[in-house]
């Protein structure tokens, strides 16, 4: 694999003939990048838009069968190359992927100049960018540029990264030449996960590092190492010493293959479902975080023999993980999801703001999604008090900000995605500027010490499965806890998720964190009508899906039975409603 190497020359583009054909070895001057006849026009002239496809931003970018992904992928490594000059000393990335989805799609990811998702306010630039005929699209940029003031003579960075699919190389490679045509220089990153690319912008940008995939390994790493030599050696041994990773055949079993051997002192990984082989057609297949979570099912491939054991899955590109233990009768598992990762985080933060004396300056919540199980909210409520419980849209990027209005603000979705974030305020009080320090050797100094390090092993880019897993056993090891113990602070109420194709997703529209629909008129009325008919516990909602042209339907209820029976009925009359 290459790993971060640079690109200012506009590359040859593959069996063309003419003017497409010229090798430049420097960038153009800033005032042709846009004119007519100039490398970027010919570029969209010659990677058009598929007709008849509209081209939508989703909850994480855009996303479809790789085949009609071409001129988006191309345009949007123009659209990151003016980003970038916005701030010119700082880089924006792009991020190769279709996360769990089947390997014959693929998508892209744009990450901010802090190494979050793209601001929800370029969403709509950038969907109009990707529909724009190609004729149109240099006036269209022209006028991006006039209403922005961007400066097409400042410097333009852009990083881009791609999973293991078949497709990502091509398309990889027509986001670099977007970039590169619009002036920018461009460092490849192949193959990495969506989170080392999202860690490397935030590296780069904020904390003025070198953005490099050794040094992602090298701060988890060295960050676990110290939670887990300030822990006695009891803990560690018996806590989780072992842990088997199901990698969905996807680019997380590069990174798990590059940060095992460096935390093998303090825990042992056991890699399974890892053939990342080009079109073999195993990525996410019967495997990974979507599938354990979504079908409530074992991963096909799961070794023999690990009943009992701790087990963990990640997703196609790894920025979600789930937890599960298989059990040794009936071929069951019990599940840890999004949702017990974050009241054990929320448990493993308060206490240890406590213990180190920052409890009373500094607010910590947890931010959850309408899909977070009842069991969870009811639980968290109950342990950190209503205002510390918030729920935001479904999609990270509102979790994100969400959990940005907090001091210390954890978020996870079910499905596994999520992380910590800490204020300026929290991580200057933690690392010890502000406030009177404890003694040292005292409880209160081992508990920031502990603090600081747990602070370390987190990615506040964006949700990291890698991250994760290491944060997760050391939480349970700082608890003491075993999976058994972990899963058995609340039971989750039986729950079903369905899905309603339809034309037009776009007609269903939600309101109070998509809790409640408001469009097609009539359908909330009948939701109601029938969770109450569902008797104690039953809730449900319906939202479009942000990734899938489909309506999503969950469902809970006191029983199995009534929570499926729930979620098909709900699912009928969405039909009926948008037939």
């Amino acid at each position: 694999a290459n790993l971060g190497e640079w690109t200012t020359a506009r590359p040859r583009l593959m069996g063309c003939k003419g003017s497409f054909c010229r090798r430049i070895d420097t960038r153009p001057e800033a005032s042709d990048l846009l004119e007519a006849g100039s490398d970027a026009e010919l570029l969209a002239l010659r990677y058009r838009r598929v007709k008849g496809v509209k081209y939508r931003y989703g909850t994480a970018g855009f996303r479809a069968e790789e085949k009609i992904l071409d001129s988006t992928l191309l345009r949007m490594g123009m659209f990151s190359a003016l980003l970038a000059r916005l701030k010119p000393s700082l880089a924006i990335g792009v991020m190769v992927t279709a996360s769990h989805n089947a390997e014959k799609d693929n998508g892209v990811k744009i990450a901010g100049n802090d190494g979050g998702m793209l601001g929800e306010s370029w969403e709509p630039i950038a969907a109009e960018i990707a529909n724009c005929p190609a004729e149109n699209l240099m006036s269209l940029l022209v006028r991006l540029c006039q209403r922005l003031s961007i400066n097409l003579s400042a410097t333009s960075i852009v990083l881009v990264g791609e999973d293991t699919r078949e497709s990502s190389p091509r398309l990889a490679d027509l986001v670099e030449r977007g970039a590169i045509a619009l002036g920018a220089r461009v460092k490849r990153f192949r193959p990495c996960t969506t989170p080392q690319l999202h860690y490397m912008v935030r590296t780069r940008n904020v904390d003025k590092k070198a953005a490099e995939l050794k040094g992602y390994n090298e701060d988890l790493s060295s960050a676990f190492a110290r939670i887990c030599e300030a822990l006695d050696a009891k803990s560690c041994s018996q806590v989780m010493p072992t842990i088997r990773v199901d990698c969905a055949n996807g680019v997380g079993a590069n990174g798990i293959a590059s940060l095992a051997p460096l935390i093998s002192r303090f825990l042992e990984i056991e890699a399974f479902n890892t053939d990342t082989t080009p079109g073999s057609g195993k990525l996410n297949h019967l495997c990974g975080a979507e599938y354990v979570q979504k079908q409530k099912k074992l991963p096909e491939g799961l070794p023999a023999g690990g009943e009992g054991l701790p087990h963990c899955a990640l997703d196609g590109d790894a920025d979600r993980i789930v937890f599960f233990v298989p059990e040794k009768k009936g071929g069951g598992f019990r599940l840890q999801d999004g949702d017990k990762i974050a009241t054990l985080l929320a448990q493993v933060f308060g206490e240890l703001l406590e213990a180190s004396g920052l409890g009373s300056g500094l607010k910590l919540g947890v931010v959850q999604t309408a899909y977070a199980n009842g069991a969870s909210t009811e639980y968290l409520t109950k342990t950190l008090g209503p205002d510390r419980v918030l729920c935001a849209k479904t999609g990270v990027k509102h979790l994100h900000h969400k959990a940005a209005e907090l001091d210390v603000g954890i978020y996870f979705e079910a499905n596994g995605h999520g992380t910590v974030l800490f204020s300026a305020k929290a991580l200057e009080a933690i690392a010890g500027g502000t406030g009177a320090k404890p003694a040292a050797g005292s409880e209160a100094d081992k508990a920031a010490t502990m603090l600081r390090a747990f602070v370390g092993v987190i990615n506040q880019a964006i949700g990291d499965a890698l991250s994760d897993l290491l944060l997760v056993v050391a939480a349970l090891r700082l608890k003491g806890w075993s999976m058994e113990k972990w899963d058995g602070i609340y039971t989750d109420l039986p729950s079903r998720m369905l899905k309603a194709k339809v034309r037009d997703r776009t007609l269903v529209i939600t309101t109070d964190a998509e809790r409640k629909c408001l469009a097609p008129k009539g359908l909330q009325e009948q939701v109601d009508s029938l969770v109450a008919a569902a008797g104690a516990h039953a809730r449900a909602f319906v939202r479009p899906s942000g990734t899938e042209d489909v309506v999503r339907v969950y469902a809970e209820a006191a029983t199995q039975a009534k929570a499926d029976k729930l979620a098909e009925d709900i699912k009928a009359e969405v039909a009926k409603f948008l037939s």
